[in-house]
C-alpha cells in the first residue's frame, strides 16, 4: 500500500476528528455543521491529490463511511438527548418529576391518616380498672 503524501488531506481529516471530539464533549449540533463543511473540503482535497483511481475511490469510500457513522452518532445522541431536558433524558426527567409529585401527595395523605388515627386513639381511652384485671 502506498503512503498518502498530502499534508492538506491530513489537516482536513484532523479537522473532522476535532469536530467529532467537540460534538462528543459539548453535545452541540453546530459541530455537525462544521463537520459537514470540513467533510466537503476533505473530499475536494482527495479529488486533487495525485492518487490512482482505486486509491481515490478507497479514500472517498472511507471518508463517506466515517461521515455516515458520525451522522448516526449525532442522531443517536439527539434521541438520547443533547441536554438533560431533551430527548429520552428529558422524558425520563419529566417522569421522575411526576413520580416525585405523586410520592409527595401520597406522603401528605399518609401523614394525615396517621395523625387522625393517633388523635382517635388518644380520645378513646380504656378505663384503667379494665387494663389491670
Amino acid at each position: 500500500m502506498q503512503t498518502i503524501n498530502s499534508n492538506e488531506l491530513y489537516v482536513r481529516i484532523l479537522q473532522l476528528r476535532r469536530n467529532e471530539k467537540d460534538f462528543i464533549i459539548r453535545s452541540n449540533e453546530k459541530y455537525l455543521t462544521k463537520f459537514n463543511g470540513n467533510f466537503d473540503k476533505a473530499v475536494a482535497v482527495v479529488r486533487q491529490v495525485d492518487f490512482s483511481q482505486s486509491q481515490r475511490q478507497t479514500t472517498l469510500d472511507l471518508l463517506n463511511d466515517y461521515k455516515r457513522q458520525f451522522v448516526a452518532l449525532v442522531a443517536a445522541r439527539k434521541t438520547l438527548g443533547l441536554t438533560a431536558d431533551t430527548g429520552l433524558r428529558g422524558v425520563m426527567l419529566q417522569q421522575g418529576n411526576q413520580t416525585q409529585a405523586t410520592l409527595d401527595e401520597i406522603n401528605v395523605t399518609l401523614q394525615a391518616h396517621v395523625a387522625a388515627e393517633v388523635s382517635r386513639c388518644r380520645c378513646w381511652r380504656w378505663p384503667s380498672s379494665l387494663l389491670w384485671h
